[in-house]
Protein backbone atom coordinates (compact mmCIF):
# COMPACT_ATOMS: atom_id res chain seq x y z
CA UNK A 1 0.00 0.00 0.00
CA UNK A 2 1.67 3.74 -0.99
CA UNK A 3 2.22 6.42 1.46
CA UNK A 4 -0.13 8.23 0.06
CA UNK A 5 -3.28 5.89 0.30
CA UNK A 6 -1.40 4.75 3.39
CA UNK A 7 -2.03 8.68 5.35
CA UNK A 8 -5.38 9.01 3.51
CA UNK A 9 -6.84 5.90 4.96
CA UNK A 10 -5.35 6.90 8.46
CA UNK A 11 -6.63 10.24 8.21
CA UNK A 12 -10.55 9.28 6.97
CA UNK A 13 -11.11 6.99 9.78
CA UNK A 14 -9.17 9.65 12.13
CA UNK A 15 -12.56 11.87 11.49
CA UNK A 16 -15.02 8.97 11.88
CA UNK A 17 -12.98 8.72 15.36
CA UNK A 18 -14.65 11.59 16.24
CA UNK A 19 -18.17 10.45 15.32
CA UNK A 20 -17.91 7.32 17.15
CA UNK A 21 -16.55 8.28 20.36
CA UNK A 22 -19.57 10.70 20.00
CA UNK A 23 -21.92 7.71 19.97
CA UNK A 24 -23.10 8.25 16.54
CA UNK A 25 -22.77 4.40 15.71
CA UNK A 26 -23.96 3.03 18.99
CA UNK A 27 -26.25 0.27 19.37
CA UNK A 28 -28.43 2.24 21.48
CA UNK A 29 -29.39 4.16 18.39
CA UNK A 30 -32.22 2.49 16.79
CA UNK A 31 -31.33 2.45 13.27
CA UNK A 32 -28.05 1.75 14.05
CA UNK A 33 -29.20 -1.36 16.02
CA UNK A 34 -31.49 -2.40 13.13
CA UNK A 35 -28.48 -2.61 10.79
CA UNK A 36 -26.26 -4.67 13.21
CA UNK A 37 -28.99 -6.94 13.97
CA UNK A 38 -29.57 -7.89 9.88
CA UNK A 39 -26.26 -7.93 9.35
CA UNK A 40 -25.49 -10.29 12.53
CA UNK A 41 -28.56 -12.42 11.07
CA UNK A 42 -27.49 -12.78 7.60
CA UNK A 43 -23.64 -13.73 8.54
CA UNK A 44 -25.21 -16.84 10.53
CA UNK A 45 -27.48 -17.54 7.36
CA UNK A 46 -24.70 -17.82 5.53
CA UNK A 47 -22.64 -19.52 7.72
CA UNK A 48 -25.31 -22.33 7.77
CA UNK A 49 -25.84 -22.39 4.22
CA UNK A 50 -21.98 -23.26 3.88
CA UNK A 51 -22.27 -25.90 6.19
CA UNK A 52 -20.55 -24.14 8.48
CA UNK A 53 -21.96 -24.28 11.98
CA UNK A 54 -19.31 -25.06 14.52
CA UNK A 55 -16.91 -22.71 14.52
CA UNK A 56 -14.75 -23.82 17.20
CA UNK A 57 -12.41 -25.81 15.35
CA UNK A 58 -11.93 -22.98 12.21
CA UNK A 59 -9.24 -20.27 11.77
CA UNK A 60 -10.96 -17.08 11.52
CA UNK A 61 -9.36 -13.66 9.51
CA UNK A 62 -11.18 -10.20 9.79
CA UNK A 63 -8.97 -8.07 7.70
CA UNK A 64 -9.81 -4.78 8.64
CA UNK A 65 -10.70 -5.51 12.08
CA UNK A 66 -10.84 -1.84 13.33
CA UNK A 67 -11.78 -1.74 16.57
CA UNK A 68 -12.41 -5.39 17.31
CA UNK A 69 -16.20 -5.54 17.63
CA UNK A 70 -16.95 -7.96 14.92
CA UNK A 71 -14.19 -9.96 15.89
CA UNK A 72 -16.63 -10.45 19.15
CA UNK A 73 -18.90 -11.23 17.39
CA UNK A 74 -17.50 -14.34 16.20
CA UNK A 75 -16.56 -15.54 19.77
CA UNK A 76 -19.99 -14.66 20.87
CA UNK A 77 -21.40 -17.43 17.86
CA UNK A 78 -18.60 -20.08 19.12
CA UNK A 79 -15.20 -19.48 17.48
CA UNK A 80 -11.83 -20.42 19.26
CA UNK A 81 -10.14 -17.18 20.59
CA UNK A 82 -7.29 -18.28 20.27
CA UNK A 83 -7.86 -19.22 16.49
CA UNK A 84 -8.94 -15.24 15.97
CA UNK A 85 -7.12 -13.44 13.39
CA UNK A 86 -7.43 -9.80 12.78
CA UNK A 87 -5.33 -7.24 11.45
CA UNK A 88 -5.85 -3.33 10.43
CA UNK A 89 -4.50 -0.30 9.15
CA UNK A 90 -4.65 2.02 12.02
CA UNK A 91 -2.40 1.18 15.35
CA UNK A 92 -4.91 3.02 17.77
CA UNK A 93 -7.21 0.62 16.30
CA UNK A 94 -4.87 -2.47 16.86
CA UNK A 95 -4.38 -1.54 20.64
CA UNK A 96 -8.24 -1.29 21.19
CA UNK A 97 -8.80 -4.64 19.68
CA UNK A 98 -5.70 -6.49 21.77
CA UNK A 99 -7.42 -5.01 24.91
CA UNK A 100 -10.81 -6.29 23.58
CA UNK A 101 -9.65 -9.60 22.74
CA UNK A 102 -6.18 -10.38 24.75
CA UNK A 103 -6.21 -14.22 23.45
CA UNK A 104 -6.92 -12.90 19.58
CA UNK A 105 -3.74 -12.56 16.93
CA UNK A 106 -4.33 -8.74 16.01
CA UNK A 107 -1.75 -7.24 14.73
CA UNK A 108 -1.08 -3.94 12.42
CA UNK A 109 -0.54 -4.27 8.65
CA UNK A 110 -2.40 -3.44 5.12
CA UNK A 111 -4.78 -5.91 3.19
CA UNK A 112 -2.35 -5.69 0.40
CA UNK A 113 0.68 -7.94 2.04
CA UNK A 114 -1.17 -9.91 4.27
CA UNK A 115 1.43 -11.58 7.07
CA UNK A 116 0.39 -15.12 7.23
CA UNK A 117 1.14 -18.30 4.87
CA UNK A 118 -0.67 -19.42 1.98
CA UNK A 119 -4.15 -21.38 2.93
CA UNK A 120 -4.00 -20.75 6.41
CA UNK A 121 -8.08 -19.17 6.85
CA UNK A 122 -10.95 -21.28 6.96
CA UNK A 123 -12.84 -18.22 7.05
CA UNK A 124 -11.77 -14.52 5.70
CA UNK A 125 -14.16 -11.80 6.26
CA UNK A 126 -13.67 -8.28 4.78
CA UNK A 127 -16.72 -5.85 6.26
CA UNK A 128 -16.33 -2.24 4.27
CA UNK A 129 -12.85 -2.31 3.65
CA UNK A 130 -12.86 -2.33 -0.19
CA UNK A 131 -14.95 0.30 -0.35
CA UNK A 132 -12.41 2.60 1.79
CA UNK A 133 -9.91 1.83 -1.13
CA UNK A 134 -10.23 4.23 -3.54
CA UNK A 135 -7.31 2.56 -5.90
CA UNK A 136 -8.67 -0.14 -8.28
CA UNK A 137 -5.27 -1.44 -8.32
CA UNK A 138 -4.83 -1.84 -4.58
CA UNK A 139 -8.13 -3.30 -4.72
CA UNK A 140 -7.21 -5.79 -7.17
CA UNK A 141 -3.91 -6.46 -4.51
CA UNK A 142 -5.82 -6.97 -1.50
CA UNK A 143 -8.45 -8.98 -3.48
CA UNK A 144 -5.63 -11.80 -3.94
CA UNK A 145 -4.55 -11.63 -0.73
CA UNK A 146 -7.45 -12.57 0.73
CA UNK A 147 -7.74 -15.49 -1.69
CA UNK A 148 -3.98 -16.37 -1.29
CA UNK A 149 -4.30 -17.07 2.87
CA UNK A 150 -7.77 -18.43 2.25
CA UNK A 151 -8.29 -22.35 2.15
CA UNK A 152 -9.20 -23.88 -0.91
CA UNK A 153 -12.44 -25.40 1.00
CA UNK A 154 -12.50 -22.07 2.64
CA UNK A 155 -15.58 -19.17 2.69
CA UNK A 156 -14.83 -15.61 2.11
CA UNK A 157 -17.74 -13.40 3.62
CA UNK A 158 -17.85 -9.93 1.75
CA UNK A 159 -20.05 -7.08 3.84
CA UNK A 160 -20.04 -4.02 1.65
CA UNK A 161 -21.07 -0.99 0.04
CA UNK A 162 -23.05 -1.86 -3.34
CA UNK A 163 -24.36 2.10 -3.38
CA UNK A 164 -21.70 4.57 -2.60
CA UNK A 165 -22.72 7.77 -1.30
CA UNK A 166 -21.89 10.77 -4.01
CA UNK A 167 -20.67 13.04 -0.78
CA UNK A 168 -18.56 11.02 0.74
CA UNK A 169 -15.70 10.88 -1.44
CA UNK A 170 -13.84 8.60 0.86
CA UNK A 171 -15.64 5.12 -0.09
CA UNK A 172 -16.55 4.01 -3.72
CA UNK A 173 -19.23 1.62 -4.08
CA UNK A 174 -18.34 -1.96 -5.65
CA UNK A 175 -21.27 -3.73 -7.41
CA UNK A 176 -21.62 -7.88 -8.05
CA UNK A 177 -19.72 -6.96 -11.71
CA UNK A 178 -16.34 -5.84 -10.07
CA UNK A 179 -16.64 -8.74 -7.09
CA UNK A 180 -17.06 -11.54 -10.38
CA UNK A 181 -13.77 -9.40 -11.73
CA UNK A 182 -11.92 -9.68 -8.55
CA UNK A 183 -12.55 -13.26 -7.53
CA UNK A 184 -13.17 -14.54 -10.99
CA UNK A 185 -12.20 -18.13 -10.08
CA UNK A 186 -14.46 -18.77 -7.20
CA UNK A 187 -18.43 -19.11 -6.74
CA UNK A 188 -20.15 -16.29 -5.74
CA UNK A 189 -23.62 -16.12 -4.03
CA UNK A 190 -24.60 -12.23 -3.59
CA UNK A 191 -27.91 -10.95 -1.35
CA UNK A 192 -28.56 -7.43 -1.22
CA UNK A 193 -29.36 -6.48 2.53
CA UNK A 194 -29.45 -3.61 5.41
CA UNK A 195 -31.33 -1.04 3.97
CA UNK A 196 -29.66 2.11 3.10
CA UNK A 197 -27.78 3.38 5.96
CA UNK A 198 -30.09 7.04 5.93
CA UNK A 199 -33.26 5.26 5.12
CA UNK A 200 -32.40 3.01 8.26
CA UNK A 201 -31.79 5.93 10.61
CA UNK A 202 -34.93 7.51 9.75
CA UNK A 203 -37.38 4.60 10.11
CA UNK A 204 -36.08 2.08 12.24
CA UNK A 205 -36.87 4.58 15.76
CA UNK A 206 -40.57 3.70 14.19
CA UNK A 207 -40.76 0.39 12.76
CA UNK A 208 -38.14 -2.51 11.97
CA UNK A 209 -40.64 -4.57 9.93
CA UNK A 210 -41.22 -1.48 7.79
CA UNK A 211 -37.39 -1.25 7.49
CA UNK A 212 -37.59 -5.12 6.18
CA UNK A 213 -40.38 -4.48 4.00
CA UNK A 214 -38.73 -1.58 1.98
CA UNK A 215 -35.12 -3.94 2.09
CA UNK A 216 -37.36 -6.25 -0.56
CA UNK A 217 -38.50 -3.51 -2.39
CA UNK A 218 -36.40 -0.45 -2.50
CA UNK A 219 -33.40 -1.24 -4.02
CA UNK A 220 -34.88 -2.61 -7.46
CA UNK A 221 -36.69 0.49 -7.60
CA UNK A 222 -33.77 3.13 -7.60
CA UNK A 223 -33.70 5.59 -10.05
CA UNK A 224 -33.33 4.54 -13.89
CA UNK A 225 -30.17 5.94 -14.64
CA UNK A 226 -27.04 3.43 -14.04
CA UNK A 227 -26.73 1.54 -17.02
CA UNK A 228 -25.14 2.96 -20.77
CA UNK A 229 -28.47 1.08 -22.30
CA UNK A 230 -30.44 4.05 -20.53
CA UNK A 231 -28.50 6.65 -22.37
CA UNK A 232 -28.80 5.31 -25.54
CA UNK A 233 -32.53 4.21 -24.98
CA UNK A 234 -33.34 8.03 -23.74
CA UNK A 235 -34.45 7.18 -20.19
CA UNK A 236 -31.65 9.63 -19.18
CA UNK A 237 -34.67 11.87 -20.16
CA UNK A 238 -37.01 10.15 -17.97
CA UNK A 239 -35.14 10.30 -15.06
CA UNK A 240 -34.18 13.77 -14.97
CA UNK A 241 -38.25 15.08 -15.85
CA UNK A 242 -38.26 12.59 -12.40
CA UNK A 243 -35.66 14.46 -10.23
CA UNK A 244 -37.31 17.77 -11.63
CA UNK A 245 -40.75 17.06 -10.36
CA UNK A 246 -38.91 15.55 -6.88
CA UNK A 247 -37.35 18.77 -6.67
CA UNK A 248 -40.60 21.21 -7.39
CA UNK A 249 -42.04 19.20 -4.64
CA UNK A 250 -39.49 19.71 -2.38
CA UNK A 251 -39.53 23.56 -2.94
CA UNK A 252 -43.30 23.88 -2.26
CA UNK A 253 -43.29 26.85 0.41
CA UNK A 254 -44.44 25.41 3.53
CA UNK A 255 -46.81 26.89 6.49
CA UNK A 256 -44.51 26.11 9.23
CA UNK A 257 -41.42 28.27 9.43
CA UNK A 258 -37.75 26.70 8.83
CA UNK A 259 -36.06 25.32 10.99
CA UNK A 260 -32.45 26.37 11.77
CA UNK A 261 -30.67 25.17 8.41
CA UNK A 262 -27.38 25.37 7.10
CA UNK A 263 -26.59 28.85 4.47
CA UNK A 264 -25.70 27.57 1.09
CA UNK A 265 -22.90 30.33 1.30
CA UNK A 266 -21.08 27.97 3.60
CA UNK A 267 -20.51 25.39 1.59
CA UNK A 268 -19.31 27.82 -1.00
CA UNK A 269 -16.66 28.64 1.07
CA UNK A 270 -14.40 26.43 0.05
CA UNK A 271 -14.53 27.34 -3.47
CA UNK A 272 -12.74 30.62 -3.34
CA UNK A 273 -9.10 28.84 -1.45
CA UNK A 274 -9.41 25.64 -3.89
CA UNK A 275 -9.95 29.06 -7.05
CA UNK A 276 -6.54 30.74 -6.00
CA UNK A 277 -4.68 27.43 -5.28
CA UNK A 278 -5.72 25.55 -8.61
CA UNK A 279 -6.64 28.56 -10.92
CA UNK A 280 -8.23 27.47 -14.24
CA UNK A 281 -12.00 26.26 -14.56
CA UNK A 282 -12.48 26.60 -10.68
CA UNK A 283 -11.85 30.58 -10.88
CA UNK A 284 -15.07 30.61 -13.32
CA UNK A 285 -16.78 28.68 -10.90
CA UNK A 286 -16.08 31.17 -8.58
CA UNK A 287 -16.69 34.20 -10.50
CA UNK A 288 -20.32 32.16 -11.04
CA UNK A 289 -20.49 31.73 -7.60
CA UNK A 290 -19.84 35.18 -6.68
CA UNK A 291 -22.75 36.38 -9.46
CA UNK A 292 -24.98 34.14 -7.74
CA UNK A 293 -24.20 35.61 -4.01
CA UNK A 294 -27.61 37.52 -4.20
CA UNK A 295 -30.14 34.52 -4.00
CA UNK A 296 -33.24 34.25 -5.47
CA UNK A 297 -35.82 32.17 -4.38
CA UNK A 298 -34.77 31.35 -1.13
CA UNK A 299 -35.97 27.59 -0.35
CA UNK A 300 -35.49 24.57 2.14
CA UNK A 301 -32.75 22.80 -0.50
CA UNK A 302 -32.19 19.10 -0.07
CA UNK A 303 -28.65 19.63 -1.40
CA UNK A 304 -27.86 16.59 -2.34
CA UNK A 305 -30.10 15.36 -5.09
CA UNK A 306 -28.95 12.98 -7.65
CA UNK A 307 -29.77 9.46 -9.24
CA UNK A 308 -29.07 7.52 -6.20
CA UNK A 309 -31.26 9.27 -3.54
CA UNK A 310 -34.68 9.36 -5.30
CA UNK A 311 -36.25 6.30 -4.70
CA UNK A 312 -39.77 4.54 -6.29
CA UNK A 313 -41.95 4.10 -2.88
CA UNK A 314 -44.97 2.83 -4.99
CA UNK A 315 -48.00 4.47 -3.98
CA UNK A 316 -45.85 7.33 -2.39
CA UNK A 317 -44.24 8.29 -5.47
CA UNK A 318 -40.71 9.11 -6.07
CA UNK A 319 -39.07 10.49 -3.13
CA UNK A 320 -35.92 12.04 -2.03
CA UNK A 321 -33.61 10.64 1.40
CA UNK A 322 -31.06 12.05 2.49
CA UNK A 323 -31.33 15.74 2.45
CA UNK A 324 -28.81 18.12 3.92
CA UNK A 325 -30.63 20.47 5.70
CA UNK A 326 -29.40 23.84 3.79
CA UNK A 327 -31.14 26.82 2.70
CA UNK A 328 -30.55 28.76 -0.26
CA UNK A 329 -31.76 29.42 -3.90
CA UNK A 330 -33.21 26.93 -5.34
CA UNK A 331 -31.66 26.38 -8.33
CA UNK A 332 -28.56 24.61 -6.69
CA UNK A 333 -30.64 21.89 -6.09
CA UNK A 334 -31.21 21.26 -9.84
CA UNK A 335 -27.66 22.01 -10.60
CA UNK A 336 -26.65 18.92 -8.48
CA UNK A 337 -28.32 16.57 -11.30
CA UNK A 338 -25.82 17.49 -13.69
CA UNK A 339 -22.89 15.44 -12.66
CA UNK A 340 -24.24 12.57 -11.94
CA UNK A 341 -24.19 9.67 -12.33
CA UNK A 342 -20.95 9.54 -13.71
CA UNK A 343 -19.37 11.02 -10.61
CA UNK A 344 -19.00 7.31 -9.04
CA UNK A 345 -18.79 5.62 -12.18
CA UNK A 346 -17.18 7.62 -15.39
CA UNK A 347 -17.38 4.88 -17.52
CA UNK A 348 -20.87 5.71 -17.54
CA UNK A 349 -20.15 8.72 -20.06
CA UNK A 350 -23.68 9.94 -19.46
CA UNK A 351 -23.85 13.10 -17.73
CA UNK A 352 -20.32 13.91 -19.68
CA UNK A 353 -21.85 13.32 -23.37
CA UNK A 354 -22.32 17.06 -24.59
CA UNK A 355 -25.68 16.13 -26.05
CA UNK A 356 -26.95 15.06 -23.06
CA UNK A 357 -25.65 17.79 -20.88
CA UNK A 358 -28.23 19.94 -23.73
CA UNK A 359 -31.44 17.53 -23.04
CA UNK A 360 -31.21 18.09 -19.50
CA UNK A 361 -30.49 21.37 -19.39
CA UNK A 362 -33.69 21.75 -21.52
CA UNK A 363 -35.10 20.06 -19.49
CA UNK A 364 -33.91 21.27 -16.08
CA UNK A 365 -35.15 24.88 -17.60
CA UNK A 366 -38.36 24.41 -18.79
CA UNK A 367 -39.79 22.55 -15.78
CA UNK A 368 -38.27 24.96 -13.28
CA UNK A 369 -38.81 27.75 -14.93
CA UNK A 370 -35.37 29.52 -13.87
CA UNK A 371 -34.16 31.48 -16.88
CA UNK A 372 -31.18 29.76 -18.99
CA UNK A 373 -28.17 31.77 -18.19
CA UNK A 374 -28.83 31.96 -14.35
CA UNK A 375 -29.13 27.57 -14.15
CA UNK A 376 -26.09 27.28 -16.17
CA UNK A 377 -24.09 29.86 -13.46
CA UNK A 378 -25.15 27.66 -10.68
CA UNK A 379 -23.68 24.07 -12.72
CA UNK A 380 -21.00 25.77 -13.46
CA UNK A 381 -20.89 26.93 -9.23
CA UNK A 382 -21.67 23.37 -8.03
CA UNK A 383 -19.61 21.62 -10.35
CA UNK A 384 -16.62 23.56 -9.38
CA UNK A 385 -17.59 23.06 -5.59
CA UNK A 386 -18.01 19.48 -6.24
CA UNK A 387 -14.70 19.22 -7.71
CA UNK A 388 -13.28 20.99 -4.53
CA UNK A 389 -13.84 18.16 -2.24
CA UNK A 390 -12.14 15.94 -4.26
CA UNK A 391 -8.90 18.03 -4.44
CA UNK A 392 -7.40 17.89 -0.98
CA UNK A 393 -7.26 13.57 -1.17
CA UNK A 394 -5.16 13.78 -4.67
CA UNK A 395 -7.65 12.54 -6.96
CA UNK A 396 -8.41 14.60 -9.86
CA UNK A 397 -12.28 15.33 -11.06
CA UNK A 398 -12.76 14.70 -14.03
CA UNK A 399 -16.62 14.51 -14.39
CA UNK A 400 -17.11 17.49 -12.01
CA UNK A 401 -14.41 19.88 -14.54
CA UNK A 402 -15.78 18.11 -17.55
CA UNK A 403 -19.26 19.35 -16.43
CA UNK A 404 -17.92 22.65 -15.26
CA UNK A 405 -16.49 23.13 -18.86
CA UNK A 406 -19.35 22.63 -20.41
CA UNK A 407 -20.89 25.38 -18.53
CA UNK A 408 -18.20 27.85 -19.52
CA UNK A 409 -19.08 27.19 -22.96
CA UNK A 410 -22.86 27.17 -23.07
CA UNK A 411 -22.54 30.95 -21.13
CA UNK A 412 -19.77 31.69 -23.48
CA UNK A 413 -17.03 33.00 -21.35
Amino acid sequence: MTATEHNRIEAVYGDREVAYEAGKYSPAIPGELYMLQRREEETLRALRASGLTDLAPLTILDAGCGRGLRLLDWLRWGADPMRLHGIDLVSRYVEAAGRLLPQAHICQAGADKLPFEDGTFDIVVQSMLMTSVLDEELRAAIAAELMRVLKPSGVLLWYDFRYAHPSNRDVRAIGRAEIERLFATCPISTRSLTLLPPLARALAPWSFTLCRVLERTAPPLRCIQRERSCHRGGRDNEATEILCDVIARLHVPRPRPLPELVPLSVWFEALEPAARTHGGILLKSHEASQQLSDPRDVVALHGDIHHENVLDFAPCGWLAIDPKRLVGERGFDYANIFCNPDVEDPSLGIAVDPERFASRLDIVVRRSGIPRERMLLWILAWAGLSATWFMPDGQTPEVDLRIAEMATAALGV
